[in-house]
């Protein structure tokens, strides 16, 4: 997302001239899938853009702090944007019933993004085969 920039400070996401949340350094995600990362230099150079406070979805839900399913998986799983994007918008690994709190924004190029909470990404990267097969090696 940002090249080859090191993050100190979260930088803003800016949509439609107002700012919706954060760009944070991948690292922020060792919380929820720390004991999975066996090599921490995968977080190198990585963003993923956050949800910011008091941003609500279109039935009025907070969805403070969510992040974007198609960052993650482009820090973990994916070098190819179209790929990580095929992977994220099938129905049958990114949906209601495994990502209780998926939601979805508008994003810059009139497209949804996916976001979720901390909790519902962890799920959802965990069912994919490559992080499986990561759980298996531990």
């Amino acid at each position: 997302m940002c090249g080859h920039i090191v993050l100190r400070e979260r930088l803003e996401w800016i949509r439609d001239e107002q700012c919706v949340g954060s760009i944070v350094a991948a690292s922020e995600l060792y919380g929820i899938l720390g004991p999975l990362i066996v090599n921490k230099s995968i977080f190198d150079n990585k963003y993923i853009r956050q949800v910011g406070e008091g941003q609500v979805d279109d039935m009025d839900n907070d969805i403070s702090g969510f992040f974007v399913i198609l960052d993650a998986l482009l820090v973990f799983l994916y070098d190819d944007l179209l790929e990580a994007r095929r992977w994220c918008e099938d129905v049958r690994k990114v949906n209601i019933d495994n990502s209780p709190s998926l939601c979805y924004i508008k994003a810059e190029n009139s497209m949804k993004l996916a976001v979720v909470n901390p909790k519902d990404l962890a799920d959802i990267l965990m069912t994919h085969p490559i992080m499986l097969k990561r759980r298996l090696q531990l």
